[in-house]
């Protein structure tokens, strides 16, 4: 397993999967396991869906990689096709185990079901993908007293349909990480057709990576010279109360793996966690000190 501290913890499987019964109210976790899913599917992406086993204090002395479910069932519709995910290895992500397909891919306006079986263990979600708001244009911006940061904006025009919900998603192409919502990343649209200028920051699995990379380890800003992609998803208010819920554990938790976790919101019926279907805009640029838009 020394290939941990180099990857990326899935969202969902560091908020409920691991201490999914620290709170009071669910106190048959332990003797029936839940099944805990993070899955996604971007507009004209492919369905990447992690599966694990709900994890008690008490079973501490079990290995973590027990709970990961390698021989499930995943099947993700999309009203007139229903396709089951392959299983396969991936030690670029954590748990090293994903479910995948490349028959099906996102399509605005469809309505996608996922369900999960394994053992006496079953969940289903059902979410709508929206229509992709573009991005109209990236801009960076020196930080004062540092020679390296630089400051991240995202410019769009928000839908014409109100409320929007977005979440900002983020990675490091030149670290390899994956993309996951970002610090601070969340927010509603209640003005249609308005310009939007929201601050990028990392996504809160990126920051412990920073110890040995730069002298500003705290830093939630990018790196001049560093290779970034930023992506601007749409969601329904359900997958955005998720990562609301989760980004204000990641700032104010005092554990991301103990506090208050399992009593995050959930579009999962039966289990844990999220099926985050996310209509979405990417742009992918080079971090550069000096103010400027690129698109």
């Amino acid at each position: 397993m020394q290939y941990l501290s180099k990857l990326t913890v899935p969202l969902a499987i560091a908020a409920t999967a691991l201490l999914a019964s620290c709170n009071d109210g669910i106190d048959d976790v332990e003797s029936t396991p839940l099944m805990v899913v993070e899955g996604y599917l971007d507009s004209g992406g492919y369905p990447h869906v992690h599966i694990t086993a709900s994890v008690t204090p008490s079973q501490h002395k079990q290995p973590i990689t027990d709970s990961f479910i390698r021989w499930g069932k995943v099947t993700v519709s999309d009203g007139d096709t229903a396709i089951i995910l392959t299983g396969a290895p991936d030690y670029d992500v954590f748990p090293p185990f994903v479910y995948r397909t490349y028959e099906m891919t996102g399509c605005p306006g469809k309505r996608y079901t996922i369900t999960a079986e394994y053992r006496n263990m079953s969940v289903e979600s059902t979410a709508t993908m929206l229509s992709p708001t573009p991005i109209d244009s990236i801009e960076f911006a020196p930080i004062i007293h540092s020679d390296s940061l630089c400051a991240t904006f995202l410019h769009f025009t928000t839908a014409a349909d109100v409320p929007a919900y977005y979440v900002i998603q983020s990675r490091s192409v030149t670290r390899g990480t994956a993309f996951r919502p970002s610090m601070l990343g969340t927010f509603v649209a209640e003005s249609p057709r308005t310009h939007f200028r929201m601050q990028v920051y990392r996504a809160e699995s990126d920051i412990d990576q920073l110890y040995s990379v730069v002298s500003e380890n705290l830093s939630l800003n990018f790196i001049e010279g560093e290779q970034i992609a930023v992506k601007l998803c749409r969601v329904s208010k359900e997958i955005y109360d998720f990562w609301v819920a989760f980004d204000n554990n990641a700032i104010f938790g005092e554990n991301r793996f103990v506090s208050g976790y399992a009593q995050l919101p959930s579009n999962v019926a039966g289990g844990y966690g999220v099926w985050s279907v996310q209509a979405s805009s990417t742009i992918a640029v080079t971090v550069e000190s000096r103010s400027n838009l690129r698109r």
